[in-house]
């Protein structure tokens, strides 16, 4: 690499998929004429991603690219606001693609070499189920698992709020909610693993409530059932043990920076499966610093992702250069060819392997075109009447 390759500007993409999702994307380019792609989407925050990245603009203008670990190191330790950390991932992400794309490497190799060739997804069919009925979840899950999926993910709890817990009002929100979750169970038999995430939507004996219901469903895991955070870190740790002993799993942690932020989770064995952030917890090496720590300790280590295709690109080598990684997420079909934003699309499991090396950096290049159709949909529109931040995640 040479010594002039330097930042040279920032560009922002913007992807409306729907009336409750944005995608953003970063791309850099190079004093060589070379750029590099991150994901910088944060749902409901776009002006404010926006106006951070003008900020890291002028920050970053004229940065060898091959310096950027100490000038990231540097700007993590100074910020604290969530959209400047996850703008920061963003650049990490871009320009980590410049440097493997002047090498003529994949990604994976500058950020540690690849442990294994392949990670699965799981098909995340929360935010693109429009019909909201069981029949609906029913459909969109039997349609994941025909293009190869072995995992799902939904959020099944549309409408309760931990503050409103109780009333004929929150039995029939949770009730709609199991009801969902049977469904999808039926639709897609046995052997197909299922997830179920709450968003922090009940309190300690309501989540023991919701454990008892879905115990006979064959739960994989059970996310975020309470709100998370150090002084809930023990009762966490007592709805894993009631879970545990019904055969399911206890995740969650997307919300934790760095490795200092995973300690208390660890050190309290509150979770099973720990879900990093990429956007949020300090960028790609950090959560690979972070799936070192997390597995040596006995947790699962698995990717959080519920938003776009350059994040897919991104998660899935970083999962091949962690030490281990359960199946990791991927946002299922939230709007028609959203696969085909970038070049080459993303292929679904049935389609081809989910991991291809033999492209320099992410693998991927923005289609400008296709990210411009995309159009910008009626914003007005009430999904759901879902309360919380995260509420389609």
């Amino acid at each position: 690499m040479k010594d002039t390759s330097t930042i040279k500007d920032f560009e922002v993409f913007e992807a409306s998929i729907s009336a409750k999702t944005t995608w953003l994307f970063l791309r850099v380019t190079a004093q060589s004429g070379v750029t590099g792609l991150g994901e910088i989407t944060y749902f409901g925050r776009e002006a404010g991603v926006r106006q951070q990245v003008d900020i890291l603009r002028r920050a970053a203008a004229g940065l060898p690219v091959r310096q950027r670990e100490a000038f990231l190191r540097d700007r993590h330790a100074r910020e604290r606001g969530r959209i400047a950390r996850l703008v920061l991932s963003g650049l990490e992400q871009a320009l980590i693609d410049i440097c493997a794309r002047e090498l003529q490497v994949a990604a994976v190799e500058l950020i540690g070499g690849a442990r294994t060739d392949a990670v699965a997804c799981y098909a995340n069919v929360n935010r693109g189920t429009v019909d909201r009925s069981p029949q609906g979840y029913a459909e969109r899950a039997r349609r994941a698992v025909d293009l190869g999926y072995r995992t799902l993910k939904l959020a099944p709890f549309d409408g309760v709020v931990a503050k409103e817990l109780g009333g004929p009002d929150g039995d029939r929100l949770i009730a709609a909610g199991v009801a969902r979750v049977r469904a999808v169970r039926d639709a897609v038999g046995g052997d197909v693993r299922l997830n179920v995430d709450c968003h922090g939507r009940f309190n300690e004996v309501t989540a023991k409530a919701i454990i008892r219901d879905l115990a006979d469903v064959d739960l994989y895991w059970l996310e975020e059932p309470i709100p998370e955070g150090r002084d809930r870190y023990q009762a966490i740790r007592r709805l894993r043990s009631y879970a545990n002993d019904r055969g399911i799993r206890l995740a969650g942690g997307e919300s934790e920076f760095g490795v200092a932020g995973y300690r208390g989770i660890v050190e309290s064995e509150c979770l099973d499966v720990v879900l990093p952030d990429i956007r949020f917890c300090g960028g790609v090496q950090e959560v690979l610093r972070i799936a070192h720590y997390v597995t040596s300790a006995g947790c699962e280590f698995s990717l959080h992702n519920p938003v776009g295709p350059v994040l897919d690109a991104v998660s899935l080598q970083t999962a091949c250069a962690a030490p281990a990684a359960t199946v990791i997420e991927r946002t299922f079909e939230e709007v028609a060819g959203q696969a085909t934003l970038v070049d080459p699309g993303l292929r679904h499991p049935a389609d081809a392997p989910l991991v291809e090396r033999d492209l320099p950096g992410w693998g991927i290049d923005l289609d400008e075109a296709a990210v411009a159709a995309i159009g910008r949909p009626d914003r007005s529109a009430d999904f759901h009447n879902v309360a919380g931040a995260g509420q389609y995640a």
